[in-house]
C-alpha cells in the first residue's frame, strides 16, 4: 500500500510536472493520471516524451478516470462502442506508465430501468470495458454513490451501497474488474470497515480516505463534508489503514478532502496538511514506507 496523490481530490490542480513535485515533496510514492493532459503529450510529440517525467521520478501510478460514467446515457447513446474503444486506447497510454487502473462512477440511480433490469445492463457494459482494458494490463475501478442528493428527482435507485457494488463485480466474469474503497462513501451508505473483508485485495483498484463530521445527516451529507483522515474518527483510518496492511493490499491509498477544511494557504501547503495527517496516522497504525506492518497498533 503507497500514499498516492490525485490533487483534485483537494480542490486543486496542477500539470504532471507540478504533481510529481509536490508528491515527491511530501512523501507520495503514487500519483493519479490525468489522461487528457498525457494524451495532449502523446500527440503533440510522442509517448517517449510524454512519459518521461514520470519515468525519471520513478513514481507509481495509481489510476486515470474514463471520460464518461455508467448511466442511462451512456448505455443507450450510439457512440457506446466508440467510447469502448476510446477507453481501449487511453488504457494503452496509461499502461506506458505502468498505470494501475480506470475508473468509471456508476450512476445510482436510472430514469429508464428497474434495478434488476439495470444491474444486468451495467454489468454488460462493465464486461465490454473491461475487456479492451484487459490487453494493457488495467484494471477496471467501478465507483459507487450513497449521496441521497444524486438520487433526487430520479424514477429508480440504483447502486447506492458498497455490498451491492461488490455483488456487480462477483457477477462479473472478467477477472480485471474491482472496486473503488472510497471509506467515506461506504459509510455513507450504511456501511463499516468490516466491509473491507468483502473483496480480495486483487479486487480493490483503490482506496479513497476521508473522515466525516461527528452529527453528520447522513440523509443529507454532501462531499463538502469530506474532512481529512481521522478529523473525528467517525471513520477509524487508523484501524483501516490496519486492516488493509493485514489483508495483504498493495495499492494505492488516495486522501480526499474538500478544499474548505484545508485550511489557508496555497497547494503546496494544502498538500503538506494532508501528507503530514497521513505521516501520522501511518506511524499509529505501525506501518512501514511500503505501507506493510512493521509494529503493532499504538493503544
Amino acid at each position: 500500500m503507497y500514499k498516492n496523490l490525485n490533487v483534485g481530490y483537494l480542490g486543486v490542480s496542477g500539470r504532471h510536472s507540478e504533481v510529481i513535485e509536490l508528491a515527491l515533496s511530501h512523501g507520495f510514492k503514487g500519483m493519479d493520471l490525468d489522461i487528457d493532459e498525457f494524451a495532449e503529450q502523446v500527440e503533440q510529440n510522442d509517448v517517449a516524451y510524454a512519459k518521461r517525467l514520470i519515468a525519471s521520478a520513478r513514481i507509481q501510478v495509481g489510476a486515470f478516470r474514463l471520460p464518461f460514467e455508467l448511466g442511462d446515457d451512456f448505455a443507450r447513446r450510439d457512440s457506446f462502442d466508440a467510447d469502448v474503444e476510446r477507453a481501449g486506447k487511453l488504457a494503452e497510454l496509461a499502461a506506458s506508465v505502468n498505470c494501475r487502473a480506470a475508473l468509471v462512477r456508476i450512476d445510482p440511480a436510472s430514469d429508464e430501468m428497474p434495478y434488476h433490469q439495470n444491474f444486468e445492463r451495467a454489468r454488460q457494459r462493465i464486461s465490454a470495458l473491461a475487456d479492451v482494458l484487459k490487453p494493457h494490463g488495467v484494471m477496471l475501478g467501478l465507483e459507487f454513490d450513497a449521496v441521497a442528493a444524486s438520487r433526487e428527482n430520479r424514477a429508480m435507485s440504483f447502486l447506492a451501497s458498497f455490498d451491492a457494488l461488490v455483488q456487480l463485480v462477483k457477477m462479473c466474469v472478467a477477472d480485471n474488474v474491482g472496486v473503488v474503497a472510497d471509506l467515506w462513501q461506504i459509510y455513507v451508505g450504511g456501511g463499516d470497515l468490516e466491509q473491507l473483508g468483502l473483496l480480495s485485495p486483487d479486487k480493490i483498484a483503490a482506496v479513497v480516505l476521508s473522515d466525516l463530521p461527528v452529527d453528520a445527516d447522513l440523509e443529507q451529507i454532501d462531499e463538502s463534508q469530506r474532512l481529512l483522515p481521522g478529523e473525528t474518527g467517525c471513520i477509524d483510518a487508523v484501524r483501516a489503514l490496519t486492516m488493509l496492511a493485514e489483508m495483504g493490499y498493495e495499492g494505492p491509498l488516495v486522501p480526499k478532502v474538500s478544499r474548505e477544511h484545508l485550511g489557508e494557504g496555497g497547494r503546496d501547503a494544502l498538500v503538506k496538511t494532508v501528507a503530514d495527517r497521513l505521516s501520522d496516522l501511518w506511524k499509529q497504525a505501525g506501518l512501514s514506507s511500503k505501507g506493510r506492518l512493521v509494529s503493532p497498533v499504538k493503544s
